[in-house]
């Protein structure tokens, strides 16, 4: 917020440490087979040469002229001297993202986070109010978690654990789901999306309470995704009448605003090796902030924080990782085959789109 207690969508104060790079090469460095040099190549040659800007890119600068002319080297970078977006047909080079990517396929991950790259954005955030500073950056670590993963109707499902919330929200979901007998209601029927809209209500109101960074918070997975529990939930759901979200409360144990704008892939290689990546600045074109010196734009992910009492969990701290929605997922048959690469962009409504398409294809 800002001094007034508004709300900052857009700027450099918004912009968490950049994760991108450090998950991406870490990735690589443990499973890739061809050098680093060798996959930025394609990249670094279309940054320079250009692209030719296509309607979708054109709409795209359009939508996000709102963050983008808030920044002079955005403004640059995607609009003409009388603040018109690049003309569809137009080659689109980009030399300073040729550069960085340059670097990066030298010097890996430490030169984004501690080199010449990690100068440009310190100098980018200083002299634009932002907070992000050398040390900063040099401490961000991509971190390794166990995947979260439950058996729904025969199949394991595999997804991404908090910090991201997507994967949780979804297989809380299907577990909810998996009392009713979804395939005998009919494709697409009024009762089979009543059940899926209202299985989804109830997994999102657990969402705003117990979702969290677990490095600072206790985030409890297992009870989430029991059976059990999964069984007390389902039984709030009333087959002829929705419940109202916000009259919805958390369960107990014995014991936030996003657009979509996202990308996600899913890959499969001959040798039967899967990616399912989910990848988001936040908004579209994320802070609308493009680092000038790197050609690249920052993410505007700050806001993926709670200041509502009851989701502290997800409350600002230093060091901490705010949720998301992101939700990679692999599903895998009794065999222990790989049967689905699923995932989705969408924002808010990524875990009901991952769950729905997985639904809808078995």
């Amino acid at each position: 917020m800002d001094e007034k207690g508004k709300t900052i969508k857009y700027g450099h104060r918004v912009t968490a440490i950049p994760g991108a790079v450090a998950g991406l090469l870490k990735a690589h460095s443990e499973k890739g087979s061809l050098s680093l040099q060798e996959v930025l190549a394609p990249a670094i040659r279309l940054a320079k040469e250009g692209i030719e800007v296509t309607y979708d890119l054109n709409q795209a600068i359009k939508f996000g002229k709102t963050s983008l002319l808030l920044n002079e080297a955005s403004q640059k970078k995607y609009f003409d001297e009388n603040q018109q977006a690049l003309k569809v047909n137009s080659i689109f080079k980009q030399p300073n993202l040729a550069k960085t990517l340059e670097l990066i396929s030298k010097g890996g991950a430490k030169e984004f986070y501690e080199g010449e790259i990690a100068d440009w954005i310190v100098e980018s955030s200083m002299k634009n109010g932002g907070f992000i500073s050398k040390s900063d950056l040099a401490a961000y670590q991509a971190k390794e978690r166990k995947p979260l993963m439950i058996n729904y109707r025969g199949s394991t499902i595999v997804s991404m654990p908090p910090a991201s919330s997507g994967g949780l929200v979804m297989l809380q979901t299907l577990n909810i789901l998996e009392r009713f007998p979804i395939s005998k209601l009919g494709h697409n029927s009024a009762l089979s999306i009543h059940l899926l809209a209202e299985s989804m209500k109830l997994a999102w109101a657990d969402r705003d309470r117990y979702h969290g960074d677990p490095d600072f918070v206790k985030v409890p997975t297992k009870e989430l995704l029991s059976k059990d529990y999964a069984k007390k939930r389902a039984k709030l759901i009333n087959k002829k009448r929705a419940n109202d979200y916000q009259s919805l409360n958390h369960g107990r144990f014995k014991n936030f605003d996003e657009s979509p704008d996202t990308t996600h892939y899913s890959v499969i290689d001959a040798d039967g090796n899967a990616v399912s990546n989910t990848y988001t600045l936040g908004s579209s074109f994320g802070s609308g902030v493009t680092v000038d010196k790197g050609g690249f734009l920052l993410n505007n992910q700050m806001r993926n924080f709670s200041t509502r009492e009851e989701a502290k969990a997800n409350k600002l701290e230093s060091g901490k990782r705010m949720i998301s929605t992101q939700t990679p997922a692999l599903v895998f048959n009794k065999e222990g085959d790989l049967n689905m690469v699923l995932g989705s962009p969408g924002g808010g409504r990524i875990p009901q789109y991952s769950g729905t398409s997985y639904i809808k294809c078995t």
